[in-house]
């Protein structure tokens, strides 16, 4: 089943796997099994039936381990079918496996908690990005601070992926600061007052604008150098 899944035989994997819990209903391994399915029916962009057999796993399997990674790929499942609320419980889901079972996880499970704050993140840094600058001077003020206080979200959620210490989600997840407050300052560099404003007031549009530049600047800068050193300190090297 395994190579059928890796050769990208996706319908024979999942008949095969059937077939095996059908005769074995009792085999020790039949959630191995189950779990190579969902991979087979993932792989073949049967997000629904994916779904339906991580879940099972996730909140029945027995290795912690692989529990873990069966949230994570839950979570990425569920936003292919659209669901990206049921997402976020599957990712905190994951996370709190990994709490649980920290000192004892194997290297799988570390890495797929990783992901699942790393994904987290991206989906704070989503929700950042959507928020435009652009607005009159009375709408300002409240967009900025909203997009500060996503700002910071964004910056706790890698680093506290970078605090799980696995190389590869650790240098992505400091990569991901840095861009999060350089496109924030370019976004603050390249509004315009809105047409229409007195002189009076597009001053103050700059003059609010200008009070967020520079410290936003300094942070990006910052994270660029811890992400560049951790990536030398690490050995880590990609585009």
């Amino acid at each position: 089943m395994l190579l059928r899944t890796t050769a990208g035989e996706h319908d024979a994997a999942i008949r095969a796997g059937e077939t095996y819990r059908r005769l074995y209903p009792r085999a020790e391994d039949l959630d191995d099994v189950a779990f190579l399915m969902g991979k087979a029916h993932e792989k073949a962009e049967r997000w629904k039936d994916a779904e339906t057999v991580y879940l099972k796993y996730a909140e029945g399997g027995r290795a912690p381990s692989g529990r873990i990674e069966a949230w994570v790929r839950l979570a990425t499942v569920r936003v292919r079918l659209g669901d990206s609320r049921g997402a976020e419980p599957a990712l905190s889901s994951a996370l709190g496996l990994h709490r649980q079972h920290r000192r004892t996880l194997e290297d799988q499970g570390k890495y797929w908690g990783a992901k699942a704050r790393y994904l987290q993140g991206e989906r704070i840094l989503a929700a950042f990005d959507q928020i435009a600058i652009q607005a009159d001077v009375a709408e300002l003020k409240s967009r900025l601070r909203k997009k500060s206080e996503l700002l910071k979200r964004v910056s706790d959620a890698f680093l506290g992926t970078a605090e799980l210490g696995v190389a590869e989600w650790t240098t992505a997840a400091l990569y991901q600061i840095g861009v999060a407050y350089e496109s924030f300052s370019r976004a603050l560099l390249g509004s315009r007052p809105p047409e229409g404003l007195t002189p009076e007031d597009a001053e103050a549009y700059r003059q609010q604008i200008e009070e967020f530049v520079i410290p936003i600047e300094e942070r990006s800068l910052e994270a660029h150098e811890s992400g560049w050193q951790k990536a030398v300190e690490l050995g880590i090297y990609n585009q």
